[in-house]
């Protein structure tokens, strides 16, 4: 074969790998760089702004003896210990206290992270797709909405952090060399960034048993795997055992004994219910990635609610969910046969942990959690639509092309559109309660800002509606409250509050309640507009404040 028959050759040079990296960076920028410019929300109060550690109120490196939320270990239940990730924060922090420079680390990460993605996806000791799959694995994850609180939020950064560190752990942990020692070594360094991993959050707790599945993928592929390749799944092993050890021994891992089950009521669930709840929050993930509508700072209860049966309302996600896990059965077949790379069965392994299959989380569903998962998922849906691509004539192949470009700039778009709405708290929970209306902790995120912005009518409807649906629980939560928001002013709906809201009671009966809850609150400018429309029953002006 001659030189000018074989044109992909020449695509190698450097032009072949700078094209496509800076594809992605400008993907990546355009999608979440409006979120560089965000103010501090949503727990970034309490990691970021409320940690000694961080702030410089405490020495630097007491990250290590304090857990993530900043008070020292012992001294309350918490169950998050992530001192690589506050590590990062107090470094920051100490260079510039503001939120600019800490949103320009988590787009930077973020960037890296991609970038590690594509690079893993094509190579030898990674997936090995081809060159375009595993570009378009890399843009999909670049602009997907569904991530837009990882890199917006500066909590988030747990999340990125993560991902990145395990990645480099899953590709050391597959590395060969020609001798033992230096085997060795690359194996060793895998375990200790899969530990740093590990301490930046625990949603990669699952790596080692990835790495395995991965080296029989490449059993099954070659045929050339010899025995001092099981030295890096081994390390990462031994050290995913010490790290749970001693883990248990510092932190607990299930939930505090006063946990709110409206939070979760996943949590409540056994048997057959609990499995088809599980694959109803699968479902849900997927329909948040692929009709990225209904993104919210927290899914909490009665905004996702997950089927108990399969005849039920809602049930449809978990049926598409099934679809789903057919999915990876039938990626496992093809990839024991040496026809897959085992992307799916990859997929399915890093989800296993936060879908909470394995463990009960604090709340029902967050979307800063699926950031790991849909590294492999990514990569799955490219070399799926590349396969089907082979298939169609060359015209079919221009329009599929030419459909997904036009998807990939809706998602960009998506994903900017969400990253300008954390640039404040309360643009951050406006938007959240407009996109999923019943969302508890939504609604009372959004009642502090609103007190926080001096708004003490809004304050008090939505301290109301977010009381309202603890007290449903475990029931149904769906109040007139939340159709009258869309059609009636905000004066009209404070005067019909005990109408509208529900909470229980006469309303001689409930202002008094309320009036009581909102001190506790200490919303006491809330609590003043309460009494005030309890003796008023004209209620509040257009120019109540």
């Amino acid at each position: 074969m001659t030189e000018s028959s074989r044109p992909h050759v020449r695509e190698r040079g450097p032009r072949a790998r700078w094209v496509p990296a800076a594809l992605i960076v400008v993907a990546c920028v355009l999608s979440h760089g409006v979120g560089v410019f965000s103010a501090y929300s949503f727990d970034d109060d309490a990691a970021v702004l409320g940690h000694p550690a961080v702030t410089g109120a405490a020495h630097l490196l007491e990250v290590f003896t304090r857990e993530y939320w900043g008070r020292p270990l012992g001294t309350g239940w918490s169950s998050s210990y992530r001192p690589v990730t506050s590590l990062t924060f107090a470094v920051v922090h100490r260079l510039s206290a503001g939120p600019l420079l800490h949103h320009l680390v988590n787009l930077l990460l973020f960037v890296s992270l991609t970038l590690g993605l594509w690079r893993w996806l094509q190579a030898p000791t990674g997936a090995r797709l081809s060159r375009p799959a595993s570009l378009g694995g890399a843009l999909l994850f670049a602009v997907w909405p569904v991530h837009v609180e990882n890199v917006a939020s500066v909590v988030g950064r747990a999340d990125v952090l993560a991902a990145a560190l395990a990645l480099v752990a899953l590709t050391l942990a597959a590395q060969r060399a020609r001798s033992l020692g230096r085997h060795a070594a690359l194996a060793t360094a895998g375990a200790l960034a899969y530990v740093l991993a590990l301490l930046s959050k625990e949603t990669v707790a699952l790596l080692p048993a990835l790495s395995a599945w991965l080296l029989a993928v490449r059993w099954r592929r070659t045929g050339a795997v010899h025995r001092r390749d099981l030295l890096g799944p081994g390390a990462l092993a031994v050290a995913g055992l010490v790290y749970i050890a001693a883990r248990q021994a510092a932190l607990p891992v299930g939930l505090p004994p006063g946990f709110v089950g409206a939070d979760n009521v996943v949590v409540g669930l056994s048997g057959p219910a609990r499995w088809w709840a599980n694959l109803g929050l699968l479902g849900t993930y997927g329909e948040l990635a692929l009709v990225p509508l209904r993104l919210c700072a927290d899914h909490t209860y009665a905004d996702v609610t997950p089927p108990t049966s399969p005849f039920v309302l809602g049930s449809w996600r978990a049926w598409a969910a099934l679809v789903v896990v057919a999915r990876c059965g039938w990626d496992a077949w093809r990839t024991w046969q040496g026809r897959a790379p085992g992307l799916w069965v990859a997929f399915a392994l890093s989800y296993l942990l936060v879908g909470q299959w394995v463990v009960d989380l604090s709340v029902t569903l967050a979307e800063r959690i699926f950031l790991w998962p849909s590294l492999f998922l990514a990569g799955a849906l490219a070399h799926d639509v590349e396969r089907l691509s082979r298939r169609l004539p060359a015209s079919a192949q221009r329009r599929m092309t030419a459909a997904l470009a036009v998807l990939a700039l809706l998602f960009a778009a998506r994903s900017a559109e969400r990253s300008y709405d954390w640039r404040t708290p309360l643009s951050l929970y406006r938007s959240s309660a407009e996109r999923c209306p019943a969302a508890v902790h939504n609604r009372l995120h959004l009642a502090r800002a609103w007190r926080r912005a001096g708004r003490a009518d809004e304050a008090l409807w939505h301290y109301a509606v977010a009381i309202a649906g603890h007290k449903a629980w475990p029931g149904p939560f769906d109040p007139p409250a939340l159709a009258a928001e869309r059609t009636t002013p905000l004066p009209a709906r404070l005067r019909r509050l005990p109408e509208l809201v529900d909470l229980g009671g006469t309303p001689d009966q409930v202002w008094p309640a309320l009036v009581s809850w909102l001190r506790r609150e200490g919303a006491l400018a809330e609590a003043r507009l309460a009494q005030q429309l309890s003796r008023a029953p004209g209620g509040p002006s257009e120019a109540a404040p």
